[in-house]
């Protein structure tokens, strides 16, 4: 027996071959084309489905026939509350031979547009005092007139006074009244 030498043609070329979104904002709808041809010679009827059920993301069409098809991959990131980067595909079946797309995309909560008048510094300051200030009202409220029951030991609070901010500036809360 002789096999064959030339590697098998697969009967659908698909392009591109990974559909890559990049980063997108939560609320914004992007669109992708997904081309599908037949090789030489092969034809024939097809389903595309995705693999797994990701919120917004949407095919145009879910059958094509023997013509060469365009496919729009819409994403609608409405449903993305936080920051994720995920990664699904899509499943071409066409007589008996499966072909698979990745999709990739991510999300990001916060796009720069809102971060560009603000440096890190300036952010992590800012939620280290109100961090600060609240542990300081909580350690009051707790060491105010009331008294622990002798029959329950002191849960250890905090009591109010100099508190170091990353162990090396000791500032105290000012009450604004």
């Amino acid at each position: 027996m002789m096999r064959d030498s030339k590697p098998k043609r697969p009967p659908l070329i698909v392009k591109p071959p990974v559909l890559d979104f990049g980063t997108v904002r939560p609320g914004t709808r992007s669109e992708r084309p997904l081309r599908i041809d037949h090789a030489e010679g092969a034809g024939g009827a097809g389903r595309v489905y995705l693999e797994e059920a990701r919120t917004g993301l949407s095919l145009s069409a879910t059958r094509f026939d023997s013509t060469p098809t365009t496919l729009i991959v819409t994403l609608d990131s409405t449903g993305y509350v936080g920051a994720a980067r995920l990664e699904t595909g899509i499943r071409i079946h066409s007589d008996g031979w499966d072909t698979h797309v990745r999709v990739r995309f991510r999300v990001r909560v916060f796009p720069r547009a809102l971060r560009r008048g603000l440096s890190a510094a300036a952010v992590l300051l800012l939620g280290m005092a109100i961090w600060w200030a609240g542990g300081q009202r909580m350690a009051e409220r707790a060491w105010s007139t009331r008294e622990l029951p002798p029959h329950r030991p002191n849960p250890g609070l905090p009591r109010p006074g100099p508190r170091p901010i990353v162990g090396l500036l000791p500032l105290r809360a000012v009450r604004l009244e």
